[in-house]
C-alpha cells in the first residue's frame, strides 16, 4: 500500500511539472526585467538568450544562459552567464499584485571579467532594479517599465516595452527601448522589435534591434551594445510549475 502510494505521488509529481497552463505566462521582453507569473508554489525557469553581435556580415555572438526559481508567484532567485563579457550574475527579486499591476524590486550581484569595459570599471558590482508589468487592454497590450541604478558603470538605465498581443491566440508582438545616462558621457538609447510565440511552458522570441548585449544593465553599460546597424537576437524560455499536496 505504501509503494503504491508513493508511486502515486511520483506520477502526480511528473505530471504536474508538465501541468502548465498555455496562456498563463506573462509576456516576456529581450533585456526588460518583468514578474514570472507562476502557477504553482515553486516554478522553476530556464533562459537560453542568443544575439549576433554583427549581422552584415553574419560575425561573432553572444549568448546568456539563466536559471532562476520564483516562490509562490511573489519572489524570484536566478542566476545569469553572458559569454560576451564573461561575467556571472545572481539576482534577487519580490513583487506584488496591485490590482492589474504587478510591481517590485531586484537586486543583483555582478562578476566577471569585464571584456572591453572602460579603465576603471570594478570586477565587482551590484545593481539595483525596480519593475513593473500590467496589462493595459485584457490579452491585447500589455506594458513594462525598468528603472535601475548600476554601480558598475555608474549608470542610471530605464526600459520600456510593450507587447501587443492576439487575443486567444498565443503570439505578441513586442517593442523595447531603453537607454542608460552614464555619469561622465553622453546618454545611449537602444530598440529591439521582437515576435513572441508561447507554448505550454515554453517562450519563443525572435527580434532585431540596434544593440548586441542581452541584458538592459550591459546594454546600457558605457555603451558597450552601442551599434549603428541591425542585430538579430533569440530568447527561448521554459518554465516548470510544482505543485505540492
Amino acid at each position: 500500500m505504501q509503494r503504491r502510494r508513493g508511486a502515486s505521488r511520483i506520477l502526480a509529481l511528473s505530471l504536474s511539472l508538465c501541468a502548465v497552463e498555455l496562456f498563463a505566462w506573462d509576456d516576456g521582453f529581450m533585456t526588460l526585467t518583468t514578474p514570472s507569473r507562476a502557477e504553482s508554489p515553486l516554478m522553476f525557469q530556464l533562459d537560453f538568450q542568443h544575439r549576433f553581435l554583427q549581422l552584415f556580415p553574419l560575425h561573432g555572438a553572444n549568448a546568456l544562459l539563466g536559471v532562476g526559481a520564483v516562490f509562490f508567484d511573489t519572489s524570484r532567485a536566478q542566476a545569469y552567464y553572458q559569454t560576451k563579457e564573461e561575467e556571472f550574475t545572481g539576482e534577487l527579486s519580490v513583487w506584488r499584485a496591485i490590482g492589474g499591476l504587478r510591481a517590485g524590486v531586484g537586486v543583483e550581484m555582478n562578476a566577471g571579467s569585464g571584456i572591453g569595459a572602460p579603465a576603471g570599471v570594478p570586477a565587482v558590482s551590484w545593481a539595483g532594479t525596480v519593475f513593473a508589468s500590467a496589462p493595459l487592454v485584457s490579452e491585447v497590450l500589455t506594458m513594462a517599465a525598468n528603472l535601475q541604478y548600476d554601480t558598475g558603470y555608474s549608470n542610471l538605465n530605464f526600459g520600456v516595452g510593450l507587447g501587443l498581443g492576439i487575443p486567444r491566440l498565443p503570439f505578441s508582438l513586442l517593442l523595447e527601448g531603453s537607454g542608460g545616462f552614464p555619469a561622465d558621457e553622453a546618454p545611449v538609447y537602444f530598440w529591439s522589435a521582437g515576435f513572441l510565440v508561447k507554448t505550454a511552458g515554453h517562450q519563443f522570441i525572435l527580434y532585431g534591434g540596434n544593440g548586441n548585449d542581452l541584458r538592459m544593465r550591459t546594454l546600457a553599460g558605457a555603451g558597450f551594445g552601442a551599434k549603428d546597424e541591425l542585430t538579430f537576437g533569440f530568447v527561448i524560455r521554459r518554465k516548470l510549475d510544482v505543485y505540492f499536496d
